[in-house]
């Protein structure tokens, strides 16, 4: 379960991006995968990464019926299950990446996944 009160700060999209990653690498060619996983970014390392809109992303999954809503205070906070969550976020993804992702990225994407 998410449980937040806003995604712009929403600490699942790390773990869906890094899935995403991860299922582009597990189809890429065994030669090229060395060379694309070195290309990424990591811990203080500029590299390529998927990042993602996770503020646009709550409209999917409202869309989906996967949001629910409730107040503590003045404060509206957001849950939602993680599991539908990442299946949703990579579903989307992987059906529209040119959508999400930037140029960038995609130039590393299509590289893994041709």
């Amino acid at each position: 379960m998410f449980i937040g009160v806003n995604f712009a700060v929403c600490t699942m999209r790390h773990y869906i991006e890094a899935t995403f990653v991860e299922q582009a690498l597990a189809v890429a060619h065994p030669q090229r995968r060395a060379k694309l996983r070195s290309q990424l970014r990591g811990w203080r390392k500029p590299g390529k990464w998927p990042d993602h809109n996770s503020v646009a992303m709550e409209a999917i999954y409202r869309k989906r019926g996967l949001m629910n809503y409730s107040k503590i205070g003045s404060a509206t906070v957001r849950h939602v299950k993680a599991h539908e969550m990442v299946d949703a976020a990579l579903e989307v993804f992987q059906a529209e990446p040119e959508l999400w992702f930037k140029p960038y990225f995609m130039e590393w994407y299509r590289e893994a996944t041709e």
